[in-house]
């Protein structure tokens, strides 16, 4: 009987999988981070909820009804997508 040993931890290649492209993202990707960073910054700015609200949806950022979003909250710009906040 043959056991085949595997390092732990040490996931196995796939096809298009660069280390380049994890230290080095692309230019959009830079110019998107970029762009997110500065409207969080505006967006914390804003003391109204309701307009905040509806700017943290266009980022991806999953809002229920009748959230209150208090002044000077920050919510990650970097993986808004990953966010969700429930029914108020």
């Amino acid at each position: 009987m043959i056991i085949e040993r595997t390092a732990p931890f040490v996931l196995p290649r796939r096809a298009g999988y660069d280390v380049c492209t994890i230290l080095l993202p692309s230019f959009a990707s830079r110019i998107s981070l970029v762009l997110r960073v500065v409207a969080e910054a505006v967006i914390r700015k804003i003391p109204s909820s309701a307009i905040k609200v509806a700017l943290y949806r266009l980022l991806g950022v999953r809002i229920g009804r009748d959230v209150y979003i208090a002044p000077r909250v920050i919510l990650d710009p970097v993986h808004p997508r990953l966010i969700e906040l429930a029914d108020g």
